[in-house]
Parts: C-alpha cells; sequence; structure tokens
C-alpha cells in the first residue's frame, strides 16, 4: 500500500480553483451581490478571502495526499488522465462530491475520490452579505503513474 501512495503523482492544479459564479440558495441562484466571504477549512481563518482560497487549497492538496489510494486495479493498469471533480460546500459547511468529469473515468478511480471527500472534515461555510450559501468549486487534477 506505501508503495501505492508513492508510485502516483496526484497534482491539485488550484491556482485553477473556481467558485461558481452563482452560489445556491434553497434551489434557487442568486449573483454574488455584495460582500461574499469564502468558506473557511480549519484553521485557515484569514480576514483576507485571497489567503482563505490559498490555505483551503493547501489543505485540501494535503488532505488527498494523506488519504488517496490509488486503486490497485487501475494502478496496475496504469490507468490515469485528467479530470475535473466538482463538489459543493454547503450552508452547514458540509462539502459534498458532486461530479467527476475527465478522459477515462474508471468506478475504482471515482469510488475512491468519493470516499477521500466523505473524510473531509465539516468548514464554516461561505457568506454573502453576512448569510450563509453554498458554493461550489471546480477542481482539476491530474492522476499519473509515475
Amino acid at each position: 500500500m506505501a508503495f501505492q501512495k508513492t508510485s502516483f503523482l496526484i497534482l491539485f492544479l488550484f491556482a485553477q480553483l473556481n467558485f461558481a459564479q452563482k452560489l445556491e440558495e434553497e434551489n434557487n441562484d442568486i449573483i454574488f451581490d455584495g460582500h461574499f466571504e469564502a468558506p473557511i477549512y480549519p484553521k485557515c481563518n484569514f480576514d483576507i478571502n485571497k489567503e482563505r482560497l490559498l490555505c483551503f487549497q493547501e489543505k485540501m492538496n494535503l488532505h488527498f495526499k494523506e488519504h488517496f489510494n490509488y486503486p490497485k486495479k487501475a494502478f496496475r493498469k496504469k490507468i490515469q488522465g485528467n479530470y475535473v471533480i466538482t463538489f459543493k460546500v454547503d450552508k452547514a459547511g458540509n462539502i459534498i462530491f458532486v461530479s467527476m468529469t475527465g478522459n477515462d473515468i474508471k468506478d475504482k478511480i471515482q469510488n475512491e475520490i468519493k470516499r477521500v471527500f466523505l473524510l473531509l472534515p465539516k468548514i464554516e461555510p461561505g457568506k454573502n452579505n453576512s448569510k450563509e450559501v453554498s458554493v461550489n468549486y471546480s477542481i482539476p487534477i491530474k492522476l499519473a503513474v509515475n
């Protein structure tokens, strides 16, 4: 198992971490309108949104490096590629896996990514004009067997 953890590369290209253009509010979309505060990952309580995002990115990257186990069959077959994972931080601060797109998606890889998402801690939700809102994210990832 340790061999699998060190013999693959998982890159989160967080420079491209994207907020959705809309926030969700009770099944309706609302446009950003005023003072927006990014969700806060534990121990990332900075006053500036940019610093919160950078910390959020670092913590997500570390979480995946620590918890992602390349599925044995996918590793043996050298299944790799570029993927985009979409997830949501809901009003309660739960991180919810939404979807995964990319080349050659295999159930084992998608199931492992979902498993790792379930291990993420609850975070402080985003706010728009001091009201808690859901925020959508997309993260491009590259899985490579080296």
